[in-house]
């Protein structure tokens, strides 16, 4: 049973390995590209920013906006409130004295209502979704068009990562985006992209015209309008080099909230689109997230375990030699067949390189996403990602426990202002 139990650990940790570093290997040679496609008409952009009670975000976000380094004369921004409660749409109304900048308010009815409210009222050529409580950098928009011009794609997606890491919550977080973003150039290079994301997502407005708008059901309108694109065949790319600063929640139960979100959204979507034709994405882009969510921190503790379980035997060892450790040495050949021997078996020399070329591997890849984002010090990462390692498989365990719960048992939850209520109990209830 042990080396049955022995074997698979290896072959998990191979496979990890695999995917580390063919996505390593992609990451060094990402930006040979020559991307300074030079464009002397930019295409007029709508930048579409749904609120719901953002008025501690809204201001910072349009500021950011209106100081884009793009034409004014064709960038367009266009805030839809839907239905706040706060202050939200009066400060959003003092930026109509830039002439770029259009509010309107709604009834609330969701994300995707506004999202879609907003498109409605557009002509331009491309159309950003951009949440509220999101920043983009000065050049962000610049970066993501010229994708559109030097790779032929339909929707451009950019990097997210936390703007704030005041607490264990938030630095456990900036390293799950760093994983994200880790995973998105994985699925980049096979064309298998199924996330939009909120924070500033690109898209030809040909996109819609096509297949329609955001699914105002749907609890994570980003991934299905991503997996519908995929399926009617519109490219998509990641623009690694642009990056979104989000607010990311600060206490567990908010966190908690928003991954049982995602996690319903990611089971719903993926029964919903699991016969699509790219059989990248329906094969291995699912599961490329699945085992960077999952293998990561399972490999780091089983390996954990395992060394804390021998420093344990070895501390019974010594103390049946009343912890001379001299003894070790002078009697070394009596102690062949004793705890200090189980350090030096076979499997767990393999173990031990392996350990060494994934703690090798990560360090490189901090090293290549600190080069990208210098926001957070080298040295910050490395203590973010101690703290990602020991809490990520309890974390997820719990997030996948409630989204299960939720989906077989659940009554109904609501966010912003959508319902859901598509739980298997929902449904034999209401059949």
């Amino acid at each position: 049973m042990i080396n049955i139990i022995s074997f698979i650990i290896l072959i998990i940790i191979c496979i990890e390995l695999l995917i580390s570093f063919y996505t390593l290997i992609f990451l060094f040679n990402y930006h040979q590209d020559n991307i300074d496609t030079n464009i002397k008409d930019y295409p007029t952009v709508s930048i579409i920013v749904p609120a719901y009670n953002e008025e501690k975000n809204i201001k910072n976000t349009l500021d950011r906006l209106i100081n884009l380094d793009y034409p004014k004369d064709k960038l367009n921004i266009i805030v839809v409130d839907d239905g706040s409660i706060d202050n939200t749409y009066n400060i959003a109304k003092e930026y109509e004295k830039y002439h770029i900048v259009k509010v309107y308010r709604k009834e609330n009815s969701g994300k995707s209502s506004a999202i879609n409210f907003g498109i409605k009222n557009s002509n331009s050529e491309y159309i950003v979704v951009l949440d509220a409580d999101s920043i983009p950098g000065k050049d962000s928009l610049k970066k993501m068009i010229k994708y559109f011009y030097f790779y032929d794609v339909d929707i451009v997606i950019p990097s997210v990562q936390v703007n704030k890491t005041d607490n264990i919550i938030q630095k456990y977080q900036y390293i799950d985006y760093v994983v994200y973003n880790f995973s998105r150039i994985s699925l980049d290079s096979m064309e298998s992209l199924f996330i939009a994301p909120g924070p500033f997502s690109v898209f030809k407005k040909e996109v819609f015209d096509k297949i329609g708008l955001f699914d105002e059901k749907n609890i994570t309108e980003d991934m299905e309008i991503a997996l519908r694109a995929q399926k009617n065949g519109f490219k998509i790319k990641y623009c690694p080099e642009s990056i979104i600063y989000t607010e990311p929640p600060d206490t567990f139960i908010k966190l908690l909230r928003q991954r049982s979100r995602w996690y319903l959204g990611f089971i719903e979507n993926f029964n919903k689109y699991r016969d699509i034709e790219n059989e990248y994405l329906r094969e291995i882009g699912f599961g490329i997230s699945i085992t960077l969510q999952f293998i990561i921190p399972v490999a780091f503790f089983i390996i954990l375990y395992t060394y804390l379980y021998q420093l344990y035997n070895f501390f019974i060892y010594l103390s049946l030699i009343n912890y001379n450790i001299f003894y070790i040495f002078q009697n070394y050949s009596f102690n062949i067949n004793t705890y200090i021997f189980e350090l030096f078996s076979t499997n767990l020399i393999i173990l031990y390189l392996f350990s060494l070329l994934l703690l090798i591997n990560f360090l490189l890849f901090l090293s290549f996403y600190h080069k990208i984002d210098k926001s957070r010090s080298f040295r910050s990462l490395i203590f973010y990602s101690i703290i990602y390692l020991f809490l990520s498989l309890y974390f997820n365990a719990i997030f996948i426990i409630v989204s299960f719960y939720y989906k077989l048992f659940g009554r109904k939850l609501k966010w912003g202002g959508l319902e859901w209520n598509n739980s298997l109990i929902n449904r034999l209830i209401n059949r």
